[in-house]
């Protein structure tokens, strides 16, 4: 063990209520460091604070975790995030964490709670196995902060910086960008303000042979709509469309629009947003 894990296990420890995967308290509880170490299901809160621009995209603000964290340390992050200690709420700890932080004051009403995510991490740091599961609420907040507004907790957050979100995400793809933020977690961020959805159907009735895949394809290249569409063993037809949920009634009505094609049910299931280029015809199943 090196001096620096010796010096993490010596600061006091909070217990944490062990999680099934919506998040909810099982009745058990488990120290910080024990559910670090064996991947215990815990809770977590995490604020994305965002401003929007007026000639169109948004900017979301990253916090540099110090140097003296025992997970991660001098990579950028979330807005605002930390553990739930036990018994405690999601909204309560997103509160606190966001003013303990970064000295943000703000309303319950000021969240809006956008997902929660699954986040599971295998690694090592200062010598010892990190196996990481959170089941994370994610909130965001449009509250208007100035720089003069900030008052950082320095043992835990080096500094701040605003970054336009297609940036960032181009950066994180590219691994310029050392941070530790999902990748899943910042497309639905994106996806939240974009006002983008997906979703997965199964379409039944007359909607094999009849051209639907092809009709649906175009329009979804017309909308800007990306995902996919097969053909399935049983006659049905199966796809999944990402867009808004404006764009996606238009391409079912467009692709509907033909005295050969018929839909009789949709059966559709909410996904969280990919990120994804194009919208493709896949091979039957």
């Amino acid at each position: 063990m090196t001096e620096e894990a010796d010096r993490m296990r010596e600061q006091p420890e909070e217990w944490l209520d062990v999680c099934d995967e919506q998040g909810n308290p099982t009745g058990e509880r488990v120290l910080r460091s024990a559910a670090h170490r064996d991947g215990t299901p815990h809770r977590t809160a995490h604020v994305w604070l965002i401003r929007r621009r007026p000639a169109g995209g948004f900017d979301v603000l990253l916090q540099k975790r110090s140097r003296e964290k025992d997970a991660f340390p001098g990579c950028y992050d979330i807005s605002s995030a930390g553990h739930i200690p036990a018994g405690d709420g999601f909204v309560e700890s997103a509160l606190r964490e966001l003013e303990e932080e970064l000295g943000i004051r703000a309303e319950p009403s000021e969240l809006v709670r956008i997902g929660l995510c699954d986040t599971r991490v295998d690694t090592e740091f200062h010598g010892c196995p990190f196996r990481n599961r959170e089941i994370s609420a994610v909130f965001v907040c449009e509250k208007p902060v100035q720089r003069s507004d900030f008052h950082l907790q320095r043992e835990e957050v080096e500094e701040v910086c605003w970054i336009d979100y297609e940036e960032c995400r181009r950066r994180m793809a590219a691994g310029t960008l050392v941070h530790c933020i999902s990748a899943e977690e910042f497309g639905l961020l994106g996806a939240y303000v974009q006002k983008k959805v997906r979703w997965h159907m199964v379409l039944t009735g007359r909607v094999q042979g009849v051209g639907f895949r092809y009709r649906a394809s175009a329009a979804a290249d017309a909308l800007g709509i990306v995902g996919w569409v097969r053909n399935c063993w049983n006659g049905t037809v199966e796809m999944e469309v990402q867009g808004s949920q404006e764009a996606i009634d238009r391409m079912l009505e467009r692709t509907a629009a033909s005295r050969w094609v018929q839909i009789d049910h949709i059966a559709k299931t909410q996904m969280t947003p990919e990120e994804e280029r194009g919208f493709h015809v896949r091979s039957d199943w």
